[in-house]
């Protein structure tokens, strides 16, 4: 495309196959970084797809040491009332969003 400059070392994925019309294969799930302290909260990775969210949130910017985990199925439970964290029925789902938030921390939060 005539005219669009494409910055080098943007963060994530190019969407320069999809402005060439090109198919793209979209990712499943994403990990949100919620990283600041505003309003008094605690640094957190959070896991969205479009069937749950699963949340780890860290004792303090190291990101090391979780205090708290939360599972919501986004289908059922829209406005996230019950933690779903300890249920059979969410535990291969919970080990899969966990190998994402490492994954996340190995190679996004590392750089």
């Amino acid at each position: 495309m005539a005219g669009i400059t494409i910055p080098e070392n943007i963060h994530g994925s190019s969407n320069w196959p999809l402005l060439n019309g090109d198919q793209l294969e979209w990712r499943k799930a994403f990990v949100y970084e919620g990283l600041g302290t505003y309003g008094g909260a605690l640094p957190n990775l959070t896991v969205i797809n479009q069937n749950f969210r699963y949340i780890e949130t860290f004792e303090d910017s190291l990101l090391e040491k979780v205090v708290f985990r939360e599972f919501y199925d986004q289908k059922k439970d829209p406005l996230e009332l019950h933690n779903l964290i300890g249920s059979e029925k969410v535990t291969s789902k919970v080990n899969e969003a966990q190998k994402l938030i490492k994954q996340h921390k190995q190679t996004i939060l590392q750089q």
